[in-house]
């Protein structure tokens, strides 16, 4: 309950930092890098509110914090597995054990899920949001994407546009009666 608390908190201070980010700053591309601190910034503090709980550490969240304060850099098996301590089997088959996935899988899953915020919360292009998270292209990415979310990016934006839509017409109707 009081994690839950903290969650939402943070995503309510998270999204007004990015709506005054945004209407701030008026040079594009620091555009750009102020909204991809602001989702880093709130990652990171998410991050840590979340394990505070869970001292001390072992390989598997040492592995999961990095990855998840990290999720926009390119991280190699040999990288996770150092800061977890552990050797590259050996991780893989903790890693396994607690999540049912690898941490290649793992993280791939985290570079989407960011994907989705930036999808939904920026105008940036799909090519830049790649670029943004490491993909070695756009192909690449929105191949991926469509592989773990189900639907390309494109059609991800316009989907979460649609909704976004129905439920702004949906605030105004119930604002006026």
């Amino acid at each position: 309950p009081k994690c839950s608390l903290r969650r939402q908190q943070v995503a309510v201070y998270a999204s007004a930092l990015y709506t005054a980010a945004k209407q701030h700053v008026p040079d594009e591309q620091r555009q750009r890098e102020a909204a991809l601190l602001v989702h880093g910034l709130f990652h990171r503090i998410y991050s840590n509110i979340e394990n505070r709980t869970q001292v001390p550490f072992n390989a598997v969240d040492r592995a999961l914090s990095y990855m998840r304060m990290n999720v926009n850099q390119m991280l190699t098996l040999d990288d996770i597995a150092k800061r977890a301590e552990k050797s590259k089997s050996q991780l893989i088959r903790l890693f396994r054990e607690r999540t049912d996935q690898t941490p290649y899988e793992y993280f791939l899953d985290l570079k989407i899920e960011r994907a989705k915020l930036l999808l939904r919360d920026t105008i940036h292009s799909i090519q830049q949001i790649a670029v943004d998270l490491r993909f070695s292209d756009a192909f690449h990415f929105s191949k991926t994407f469509k592989a773990r979310a189900g639907r390309s990016p494109s059609e991800y934006r316009k989907d979460i546009s649609k909704i976004s839509g129905a439920l702004d017409d949906r605030s105004r109707v119930g604002s006026r009666g």
